[in-house]
């Protein structure tokens, strides 16, 4: 009888389990017809963003994305072409029939290899780990998008990429004709980062997908009407009157304009140790609208860099409280939101005038600030961050933090000319001629622009923010990226740009981080202890509540059946 029992319990186990087998088999089969995902991340990274529906849905014409990838590739690339497709048929769903996605492997088909190649996507080298050997091996991993009569290419699709920017962005580039695209001026003439030899170059691999890059010597005559935003780059010498005035009427025509000055540097004829002002005449400029450039410097000894300084006892690492880090960003504006910390050594404070702040119709908001451990100080040459250097301890007239270091203006401004006569502009040197000037402008029937009703400026008392060490900051590039982008009003991209990025953590208080600490090492322990307890308490409470086997149907009173076997056999 209880063998019997056995082995249906046993039946209706391997019932149950085969059934809940084949109900999940049917519902991964029925999933892959109508996949369902629940995107957890914070900031939802793998849901598609407002900005990529509407520029899939503004399509005109349908748009072909065709994917050009080889089987069994490995580590890191094994599941590239997965995360692709799956992206991809985000795009196609969100397109509304406007996009359509083919994939391919190229491998081993000569016509798919033709074509492939015709796109200008070629096999790149791999390296290819097999079970008694290493090779190497050349793979197909790049997409190519179609668009009436326009092509553009990713040949070689990394597996850290931030893919929606990536295809986002390439969508926008094939889909904007060459003329449509937007021009952005960086002043020059002045030992702006723009003249130093190359930058021009670099600035248009890095933005010149999107937009056109062109020097603006506007010392020299009015700002061509093609340039469509303005930014004043960290010049370093003086800026004249021409240009200033060029700048002041490009603002008030309903150009943006973005200032990356500095007001200290560090002096390059020292390999360490002294600093210089910088004078370029512009803050008064943006004095008249309203904005301040203190002539200090920032120091923050508990929010720095850290450099390894020789002293008499030896290699020692200091902090150089000049080389501040802030994680103090306006989490609320699109242009800075998602950027982690920064390192902005030789900042300076923005003082924001009173009347601006309260003036009609204007919005001003600081985008970036100091710590509140910050002090501002004037007079500093001596930078040199020695364990008895005079930037590490405080000193009588600093200010306490936090200090606005970037600041955004939206609304009126009032030329800074209005009434005064147009300065005259310098020789220019015609392109192509040594030696040979062309004449300076014709201002006679020239009128001053008094004002402009709406429009937007950028200011940041930093101008040496894209360089460290001598090479280009991410976060930094980003910003400036993101800058751009909000100047030209094409803001699309700048919620995207940042997705990739790994959201800056809260600072904690020693007590949180000990908590933190301890439940780690304690908490899991302590769960199993936890789950072992109740299972003993559960299993206990079982045997008193149900009754021994065989003892079930037993009169009271009466023998348990095995002893009343035995007193049979007895009698």
């Amino acid at each position: 009888m209880a063998a019997a029992k056995r082995s249906t319990t046993g039946l209706n186990a391997w019932i149950f389990i085969l059934a809940v087998a084949g109900s999940l088999i049917c519902l991964n089969i029925l999933a892959s017809y109508a996949p369902l995902r629940w995107d957890l991340t914070e900031e939802k990274r793998y849901t598609l963003s407002e900005a990529t529906v509407r520029v899939v849905r503004n399509l005109d014409r349908q748009l072909l994305i065709k994917g050009y990838f080889s089987p069994e590739m490995q580590p890191p690339f094994h599941d590239l072409e997965r995360q692709v497709r799956d992206i991809l048929d985000e795009y196609e769903a969100a397109a509304e029939g406007r996009i359509r996605v083919e994939f391919a492997n190229p491998e081993g088909n000569k016509e798919l290899e033709d074509e492939a190649s015709g796109f200008g996507i070629q096999p790149v080298r791999s390296d290819y780990m097999g079970d008694t050997k290493v090779e190497l091996r050349v793979v197909y991993k790049g997409l190519a998008f179609v668009y009436a009569d326009r092509q553009e290419t990713i040949q070689d699709l990394g597996p850290q990429e931030n893919l929606e920017y990536l295809f986002t962005d390439t969508i926008k580039r094939v889909t904007t004709k060459d003329e449509a695209k937007k021009t952005i001026g960086f002043l020059a003439g002045h030992g702006e980062l723009i003249d130093l030899e190359g930058v021009t170059q670099a600035f248009n691999e890095l933005f010149g997908a999107r937009y056109t890059v062109k020097p603006v010597p506007a010392d020299s005559g009015v700002i061509d009407d093609e340039v469509d935003a303005l930014i004043v780059l960290n010049p370093t010498g003086m800026v004249g009157e021409r240009a200033k005035f060029e700048i002041d009427q490009f603002l008030m025509k309903g150009k943006p304009v973005a200032f990356l000055l500095s007001t200290i540097a560090q002096d390059r004829r020292f390999p360490i140790g002294r600093a210089n002002p910088v004078v370029t005449t512009l803050e008064g400029l943006l004095e008249g609208y309203g904005l301040s450039l203190k002539r200090e410097v920032i120091l923050d000894l508990q929010h720095s860099t850290q450099m390894l300084m020789a002293t008499p006892q030896g290699i020692v690492i200091v902090n150089n409280p000049l080389a501040m880090v802030t994680g103090n960003i306006n989490r609320e504006h699109v242009m800075v939101k998602d950027l982690p910390a920064m390192s902005l050594p030789f900042s300076s404070p923005i003082e924001i005038k009173e009347e601006l702040a309260k003036k009609e119709g204007t919005t001003v908001e600081v985008l970036i600030s100091s710590e509140a451990t910050a002090r501002a100080r004037a007079g500093v040459t001596d930078i040199m961050p020695g364990p008895d250097a005079d930037i590490l301890k405080e000193q009588p007239g600093d200010r306490t933090g936090p200090f606005p270091i970037a600041v955004s203006v939206l609304g009126p401004f009032s030329s800074q000319y209005t009434g005064k006569p147009i300065p005259p502009a310098a020789p220019a040197q015609m392109q192509g001629m040594q030696g040979m000037q062309a004449p300076p402008p014709d201002d006679s029937g020239r009128q001053v622009i008094d004002q402009v009703e709406r429009n937007r400026i950028f200011v940041m008392a930093n101008g040496e923010f894209l360089i460290s060490r001598n090479r280009l900051q991410r976060a930094s590039v980003v910003l400036l990226q993101n800058l751009i982008d909000w100047l030209v009003q094409d803001e699309d991209l700048i919620a995207i740009r940042s997705k990739g990025n790994l959201r800056p953590l809260e600072p904690l208080e020693p007590s949180q981080a000990a908590l933190i600490k301890y439940v780690n090492i304690l908490g899991v322990p302590l769960l199993f202890v936890i789950a072992g307890i109740v299972r003993w308490r559960l299993r206990r409470n079982v045997r008193h509540v149900l009754p021994v086997a065989g003892e079930q149907g037993r009169q009271p009173g009466a023998a348990p059946a095995d002893e009343q076997g035995s007193r049979g056999k007895e009698a």
